[in-house]
């Protein structure tokens, strides 16, 4: 740290400061939708339609769809940890982030797992995973990047971050919020 320009310290300050009070990435699903079609069909086989509508897929049913990455009651492969990783930036200082694309399957460089618990929000609807790096875990990592896995330890989804040079003086709160759009 003592060879770090002044700028370069205050800009890892600013984002220590947004990281220990938690980070917050938000991913859309797509809307679900619905198409509703109604047509009169007489004896002589005549077709009329009547209305071909979009229908409302409601606040209960699309929580339910959410159900099936986290509610273990509803499936067996839920989300149940957050991964840590050092290889999210394309620079050693850790400044700039790598692009991601969907079909990666795991976090550039893992370093640690730690567990997940959940909190739901009937009214958006969204399903929010908190987990927590605690002071003594991790120090002297950059931390890089993070990603939710699935009890079979595949990758759910991924964020890059500039980093975070992790010391014992903080612990790192995160709360990951998925919903449906």
């Amino acid at each position: 740290m003592k060879n770090i320009p002044a700028h370069i310290l205050q800009k890892v300050r600013c984002l220590y400061s947004s990281i220990v009070t938690g980070v917050k990435a938000v991913f859309k699903i797509h809307t679900l939708d619905g198409i509703l079609s109604i047509s009169k069909v007489f004896t002589d086989g005549t077709v009329e339609p009547v209305l071909t509508k979009q229908n409302l897929i409601v606040l209960t049913s699309k929580q339910y769809m959410l159900s099936s990455i986290y509610n273990s009651g509803f499936v067996v492969n839920v989300i149940d940890r957050l991964q840590i990783g050092t290889g999210g930036t394309i620079d050693p200082e850790g400044l700039y982030p790598k692009s991601v694309s969907q079909s990666i399957t795991t976090l550039f460089t893992p370093l640690l797992s730690v567990a997940t618990y959940t909190t739901t929000d009937l009214d958006i609807p969204s399903v929010t995973f908190i987990a927590d790096i605690d002071q003594s875990t991790a120090n002297g990592s950059l931390i890089t990047e993070a990603g939710l896995l699935f009890s079979n330890n595949s990758l759910f989804n991924i964020k890059t971050f500039p980093g975070i040079p992790k010391t014992a003086d903080f612990s790192i709160h995160f709360e990951w919020t998925i919903k449906v759009a």
